[in-house]
């Protein structure tokens, strides 16, 4: 029993660190972001490199599942792949080339919850719990903060990121619908867009890639195409198991407050006290509309379980 105990315990703090890692990779994310493309790299360029990169890391899971090509390459895969893909990453670009890094935690991470209810409710015919009503008030009001301290200044970059998360809940209600599984995911998404992506960025694109120095390129290989892509995503498959997918959802609230303060640090971005307040108003909906949304539907079924599970889990890493 001792030895129980004890092991529920580690696996609970690894869980716990686990999920903090995969809190500070996706803040990090926006940040790494913003600053390549304040250097010399393009949005492009960006994009080019985490897609190719994070294929080339998955080789050989596609070599492994070369005798079942259909399976990651259909048209199924494809609106998954694309929902959270190049689209996804060049709205998101776009709009941190025109608002501050601490604007994007707060509009992609607090619009995604909403728009994945909303769709939801569309699409699958699932009720909004009344218990998520009041994290989705909340998430609205930190929007509607972040609208008025950016004023117009700011409002290009909010649309783009508006899309931008209007894209990662398509592909988040669509994995849900079609139950697509997870090792399909991480070979199909890389690979889908690398092979769309390719053409587009090397006839059509601006690229300074030529230009740019090694060390820039090698930290947006590693960071985009490695950390975000490879290693979130086992990290948040194992905080899940060892948390649950509540819990592990919760956690990510976090994303808004921890950007918002490596923006700062970092970036040396200025935050205002109505960016500071609403960081923190969106994290704390977020919580309460993945707390309040468990403690609300606590007689799910073990398979609903573990396809919220698996669908945590590809929503705030794979995307990443």
């Amino acid at each position: 029993m001792q030895a129980q105990v004890t092991g529920d315990g580690r696996r609970t703090r690894f869980g716990v660190a686990s999920i903090l890692a995969v809190v500070f990779i996706w803040s990090g994310w926006i940040i790494v972001s913003s600053w390549g493309l304040h250097q010399v790299l393009t949005a492009w360029d960006i994009s080019f490199l985490r897609f190719t990169s994070a294929a080339l890391v998955t080789l050989p899971l596609l070599l492994r599942k070369r005798h079942d090509l259909r399976a990651i390459f259909n048209w199924r895969t494809l609106v998954c792949a694309l929902g959270c893909g190049f689209p996804y990453t060049m709205l998101s670009f776009i709009g941190l080339e025109h608002s501050p890094a601490s604007n994007a935690g707060v509009v992609v991470n607090g619009l995604m919850p909403i728009l994945v209810a909303c769709f939801s409710f569309v699409l699958l015919k699932q009720r909004i719990a009344r218990a998520k009503l009041l994290g989705i008030a909340l998430i609205a009001v930190a929007n509607g903060l972040i609208l008025v301290d950016g004023g117009l200044h700011h409002f290009y970059g909010m649309l783009f990121f508006l899309l931008a998360a209007l894209c990662l809940a398509t592909y988040t209600v669509f994995m849900r619908l079609w139950n697509i599984p997870t090792d399909v995911v991480i070979v199909s998404v890389p690979w889908i867009n690398a092979i769309v992506f390719f053409p587009i960025w090397l006839f059509l694109a601006p690229s300074t890639l030529h230009e740019a120095g090694a060390s820039e390129i090698v930290l947006q290989v590693l960071y985009q195409g490695v950390l975000v892509s490879v290693i979130a995503l086992y990290l948040m498959t194992h905080a899940i198991h060892a948390l649950g997918s509540a819990t592990a959802s919760t956690f990510m609230g976090l994303v808004p407050v921890v950007a918002a303060g490596l923006a700062l640090v970092i970036l040396h971005e200025p935050v205002s006290a109505l960016t500071a307040v609403a960081a923190i108003t969106c994290s704390v909906g977020i919580v309460f509309y993945n707390l309040r949304g468990a403690r609300s539907s606590g007689s799910i079924t073990m398979s609903e379980e573990s396809a919220a599970s698996r669908i945590a889990s590809e929503t705030n890493t794979v995307s990443r």
